[in-house]
């Protein structure tokens, strides 16, 4: 970096004892002028690049100190020398404290004069690096600039971030701005598809594209990451005419797109008067793209169109959804379908807007879904189905039609929690039957302690071990243990007292009766008559 100096004092022979003693190209300075009168120097200033001043700081008509009080006002990082006389002593040092970078006395010492101009070059090559770092680092103050713009309250934004507009060149006197979120809805998938080097690369090109189409807006700024982009426009034009542009020309990107396996889907937020409400327009973006899980045909959701609906979202009431999940629970076909009849009849008379009853039709649609999800139950078959109803969502012609496909939803929904209930019921009977076997000596073993091992009451273990094996179970225990103790009368030579203890009885006596009653044999007959 050259650095170009002048040289200004009244004196003409001070003005070349200087400029002969000081070695300016050693020194790192291109000496392009010299001025005795200071207005010619100070309109010089005002033309040309100049980096360093060397100057007396007492001239007539306008001092040394005065010229640098200007010349700072347009060129804030030029360094200013003063040759300072012993009666401008204090002079000189309030030119330091103003930000003069230093100053020298006269008689003038050459070689600290020289060492003075050798420390003010590296000082401004100082500056011009830390002014080239600050330049470089502009994008990135205007990418935080937005990002917190978006994130705070107008009071807050104002506050932080007013002293920014100017240096950061963003017009904050327009008249209607918005922001617009597009969501790459797809991009797990692609990236997987395509790998992390070509998506980026892709999303770039894409990002130009949305660019360049709404470059003819007074202002445009774009957030862009790995899965969306934030469009920030800004113009004197009205609200109405803001919006209907912007719809315009998404339209158009969208259908440019059409072909490629991109898929897009674009929220537009409010319109607002002033930079410092974007927030509030970001947050209204996001909200209408929500509106794509309920609406999933729709690539591009206006904020406009559903701003009732996110105040006031029609949902099941929680006696709604409890009836539904009690239906659901004892899987009660002819009460569901009563249930959502009703519901829709009272839809329809109610809420005649389509897109009203597509929320609701998905607010029932996910509450089952997530009532399977809660019992453990593989949800996969009816998430498929809703997929597919969400692509048939256009093609229902009223609400009848929508009305019996989630009922048809609802009888797979009931269907699974058969399933599941039969699994359950076959796992807890192997647990019984197991419980049984390992504690068939234990003479209290029965419908109390089992029930207890199993976590269920004794009623329902009674009720269903009977329904799933076709005896009751204390039956079951009894012919078990006979079963054996026949096992034990043929293969061993215990004792019957032993055996009855084996098998659960506390008494010899009782087991006899029991055993004789299963076999129609005492178990020393049974024993006997062994082959």
């Amino acid at each position: 970096m050259e650095i170009n100096a002048i040289l200004i004092d009244d004196n003409p022979h001070a003005l070349e004892g200087i400029k002969a003693a000081v070695d300016w190209g050693a020194s790192g300075v291109n000496l392009i002028a010299t001025f005795i009168d200071v207005f010619e120097a100070k309109a010089f200033l005002e033309v040309r690049n100049i980096n360093l001043i060397i100057t007396d700081i007492n001239m007539p008509g306008l001092s040394g100190l005065e010229l640098y009080r200007e010349i700072r006002k347009i060129k804030p990082l030029i360094k200013v020398i003063f040759i300072s006389g012993y009666d401008n002593f204090m002079y000189a040092k309030e030119a330091v404290r103003l930000g003069a970078f230093d100053y020298v006395e006269k008689p003038i010492d050459y070689d600290y004069l020289t060492n003075v101009i050798i420390r003010a070059v590296d000082s401004i090559r100082r500056d011009e690096s830390a002014r080239a770092l600050l330049e470089r680092s502009v994008p990135a103050m205007r990418a935080n600039f937005f990002h917190d713009l978006l994130r705070c309250n107008s009071e807050e934004s104002r506050y932080f971030l007013l002293d920014s507009v100017a240096y950061l060149s963003i017009p904050a006197s327009l008249s209607s701005y918005v922001c617009i979120v597009v969501k790459i809805a797809n991009d797990v998938s692609l990236r997987k598809e395509m790998g992390i080097d070509h998506y980026h690369l892709q999303l770039i090109s894409i990002q130009e594209k949305f660019t360049k189409e709404l470059s003819q807006f007074d202002f445009l700024y774009v957030i862009g990451n790995r899965n969306q982009f934030v469009f920030v426009l800004g113009t004197n034009q009205s609200a109405a005419a803001l919006l209907l542009d912007a719809n315009r020309k998404f339209d158009r990107l969208l259908h440019a797109e059409s072909d490629s396996n991109w898929c897009f889907n674009i929220g537009i937020g409010s319109v607002q008067s002033s930079i410092w409400n974007l927030s509030l327009s970001y947050s209204d973006a996001k909200q209408a793209l929500k509106y794509h899980f309920f609406l999933p045909q729709k690539c591009i959701f206006d904020i406009r169109d559903y701003k009732g609906m996110a105040q006031n979202p029609l949902f099941l009431t929680s006696l709604q959804e409890t009836e539904l999940l009690r239906l659901l629970s004892s899987k009660d076909l002819s009460g569901i379908k009563v249930f959502l009849t009703s519901l829709s009849e009272k839809l329809a008379h109610n809420f005649p807007d389509a897109n009203n009853i597509y929320l609701f039709a998905y607010d029932i649609m996910t509450k089952s879904m997530r009532f399977l999800a809660d019992m453990n139950i593989n949800v996969n078959e009816i998430q498929l189905e809703i997929r597919a109803f969400q692509e048939r969502l256009s093609g229902y012609q009223s609400i009848q039609d929508l009305t019996e496909q989630i009922y048809l939803i609802c009888v797979k929904v009931c269907r699974l929690l058969e399933q599941s209930a039969n699994s359950y019921h076959a796992q807890l009977n192997e647990r019984i039957q197991e419980y049984i076997k390992s504690h068939i000596e234990d003479n209290d073993l029965g419908l109390t302690s089992i029930a207890a091992h199993v976590n269920i009451s004794p009623s329902y273990l009674s009720a269903l071990y009977k329904k799933i094996n076709g005896i009751g179970l204390s039956v079951a225990i009894s012919d078990l243990r006979i079963e054996i103790a026949e096992n034990l009368l043929i293969n061993s030579a215990l004792p019957i007292k032993v055996i009855s203890e084996k098998v659960g009885f506390k008494n010899p006596y009782y087991f006899s009766a029991c055993f004789k009653k299963k076999t129609g044999k005492t178990p020393s007959m049974y024993r006997e008559n062994l082959p």
